[in-house]
């Protein structure tokens, strides 16, 4: 389950909360059951994230840096997709060494429609605090909250970081997996003309962390 809302900010109603759109990046660590609620510290770069160390111990810490969109449309989007990753995998596991109690990153892409990108992080075992990426527009929206005052967010989210066992691939080759598995689904649509063709449009999702038993 992957749940965010900001529950109290400056000129808030009593009892409305804005709801944040939100999905577990890969290594994250998982909240309590009920969740938790903490202040949000939003920082544009690593080095304002180690100046403000001190406001980032128990919050909950939004890496919010843009994706450059200018560059991607001089064909450099595989340099500006990099650029926006490092955050992603790196800012958690920074967060994580201050003292925060999640970290989030605004999600990495030129794309919007309120969906977030995910993907991998440096957290490591010991040290895995929840960590997700939000949408670009939920990143905007905290942005403006955040510079009319303090607020702060309720987060629930339950990955699981299954352990690994080395299996034998049908090359031979020791390949390490999960201990338990998941499977791609598949699916065929027949359409109205040359039905005897076949198109394949291939396509991925990685488990992440919406792995569930």
């Amino acid at each position: 389950m992957e749940t965010a809302e900001i529950v109290d900010y400056a000129g808030a109603r009593k009892g409305v909360s804005q709801r944040v759109v939100l999905t577990a990046l890969g290594g994250s660590g998982a909240t309590p059951a009920a969740g938790l609620t903490a202040p949000v510290i939003l920082v544009k770069s690593f080095e304002e994230l180690k100046a403000r160390a001190a406001e980032v111990k128990g919050a909950i810490v939004l890496i919010d840096t843009p994706f450059d969109q200018e560059m991607a449309e001089r064909g450099l989007a595989g340099v500006t997709y990099g650029q926006g990753s490092r955050f992603r995998f790196n800012g958690p596991k920074a967060a994580a060494e201050l003292g925060a109690v999640a970290a989030l990153v605004r999600s990495v892409g030129g794309a919007d429609f309120r969906i977030p990108h995910a993907g991998a992080t440096g957290l490591e075992d010991g040290k895995r605090i929840p960590a997700a990426a939000v949408t670009v527009e939920d990143a905007l929206l905290i942005g403006r909250l955040a510079a009319r005052g303090p607020l702060k967010m309720h987060l629930t989210l339950t990955p699981q970081n299954l352990p690994t066992a080395t299996t034998s691939s049908p090359t031979g080759l020791a390949r390490t997996r999960p201990t338990k598995w998941w499977w791609s689904p598949a699916t065929s649509i027949p359409g109205t003309w040359r039905r005897e063709r076949t198109m394949m449009a291939p396509a991925w999702w990685r488990p992440w962390a919406w792995w569930k038993p």
